[in-house]
């Protein structure tokens, strides 16, 4: 029952079956192996998917990063950066993460501004795979 609900919150676009499975798979097995992956997220008083967010595994040699979205029913709603959050601190709480990283396209102005607002510092630009691609850093804040 999971693994069939799982695959229904990974979006058609991101590709076959197959894709989508082998996603499902990683996240898995991130969870067992390191404490995170990817969560959907519902919003409580209904149930209702409105995304999904954790850390993944991006470029090679595999960089873990913040990874969040929602589906564009859900756009300007203000579930990114709530979702987004919500990994944010239990990165910090649970994983004792000390920095975490998240990248996005430059083009993409709406996930620049969820990670500004969770307060993400630019580090630097860069093409990758072709795309104009900017990364960010949130470093935790020193307990006093």
């Amino acid at each position: 029952m999971f693994k069939e609900t799982a695959m229904r919150a990974i979006p058609q676009r991101a590709g076959s079956e197959e894709t989508r499975r082998q996603i499902l798979e990683t996240a898995l097995r991130l969870f067992r192996e390191r404490g995170h992956g990817l969560w959907i997220a519902r919003r409580l008083d209904t149930a209702h998917l409105v995304g999904f967010a954790g850390l993944w595994p991006f470029r090679d040699p595999p960089e873990i990063e913040l990874l969040y979205g929602t589906a564009e029913s859900n756009w300007g709603r203000g579930y990114a950066p709530e979702i987004g959050r919500a990994i944010v601190d239990y990165c910090f709480t649970v994983l004792d993460m000390r920095v975490i990283a998240a990248s996005a396209d430059a083009a993409n102005s709406a996930s620049i501004r969820v990670l500004e607002k969770l307060g993400f510092q630019l580090t630097r630009r860069l093409e990758v795979g072709g795309l104009d691609t900017v990364f960010f850093e949130l470093r935790r804040r020193r307990e006093l």
